[in-house]
C-alpha cells in the first residue's frame, strides 16, 4: 500500500496525520524540530530558520529553493539547537524574527544556546 498522507491544511494551522508516510519537509515523524541560524559566506549577515532536517534545508537555500535567501547565496550553518517538536521549533523561529537583534544572533552562536523566557 502506498503511503499518505492525510491531513488539514489551512492559512491559521498545519496538522498532519500521518499514515507511515515521509513529511513534505522531508522527515519521517515529528518528534524534533530545529531553530538554525545560517551565514552568508561573503558577508556577514543572518538568517533564521526552522526545519526538521537542517542539512536538506541548508542544501535548497544554497540551491536557491528559498526565496528569502535566493539571491544572497552561499550560506555556511553556524548554528542549530534541536527541540521537542517542529511546532517549538517554529514558534522559537518566529521569536526570534520578531527581535530583529543581531547582537542576540551573536551572543546565541558564541553561547551554543538559545536562550528565551
Amino acid at each position: 500500500m502506498p503511503d499518505k498522507i492525510v491531513g488539514v491544511r489551512s492559512p491559521d494551522i498545519r496538522r498532519w496525520r500521518i499514515v507511515g508516510a515521509t513529511l513534505p519537509w522531508g522527515t519521517k515523524s515529528m518528534k524534533h524540530g530545529f531553530v538554525y541560524i545560517i551565514q552568508r559566506v561573503e558577508k556577514d549577515e543572518f538568517y533564521v530558520g526552522s526545519a526538521a532536517d537542517v542539512a536538506n534545508r541548508l542544501k535548497q537555500h544554497n540551491a536557491g529553493n528559498v526565496v528569502a535567501t535566493k539571491y544572497k547565496r552561499p550560506y555556511k550553518l553556524v548554528f542549530q539547537q534541536q527541540f521537542d517538536s517542529l511546532d517549538a521549533a517554529k514558534r522559537i523561529e518566529r521569536r526570534i524574527k520578531s527581535w530583529r537583534r543581531r547582537d542576540w544572533i551573536e551572543r546565541t552562536i558564541s553561547d551554543g544556546e538559545i536562550k528565551v523566557s
